[in-house]
């Protein structure tokens, strides 16, 4: 998948994905969560003032693009991909797993992993401290 640059761009790439991906798929069911928070996030930068909105617009495009490559990387090269993605990716097709238990896992790669390296990128392209107000 192509990077993408905005909170729509996320929300489309997001869409189009889960079009590919059948139930049968773990990957789909954090997909679809993900894509549920996503939709919540950009309702909630639509009507709501914050303090660092570029932040948080900044950090949801970085992780919808940490996902779209680990989505990419497993298909193309999984020893590349992070190993916090691991879980999700190596299990996508076992049917003893319930969906909630991948979305978990797709969860757990995002906010374990993606958060700590996205909040240091945001904030140093930013040229803020990860603790500024």
């Amino acid at each position: 998948m192509a990077p993408v640059g905005t909170v729509d761009e996320v929300v489309a790439s997001l869409e189009r994905l889960e079009s590919t991906l059948p139930v049968s798929d773990g990957v789909h069911w954090f997909n679809r969560m993900y894509l549920e928070v996503t939709l919540a996030v950009r309702d909630y930068l639509a009507h709501h003032t914050q303090e660092a909105p570029r932040f948080l617009e900044r950090l949801v495009v970085f992780f919808g693009n940490a996902y779209f490559s680990a989505v990419d990387g497993a298909a193309a090269n999984p020893p590349k991909v992070a190993l916090a993605w691991s879980p999700l990716f190596d299990a996508r097709h076992d049917r003893r797993i319930a969906p909630l238990q991948f979305a978990a896992a797709g969860m757990n790669a995002h906010v374990g992993h993606d958060l700590a390296v996205g909040v240091v990128q945001i904030c140093t392209e930013l040229g803020m401290e990860p603790g500024d107000p």
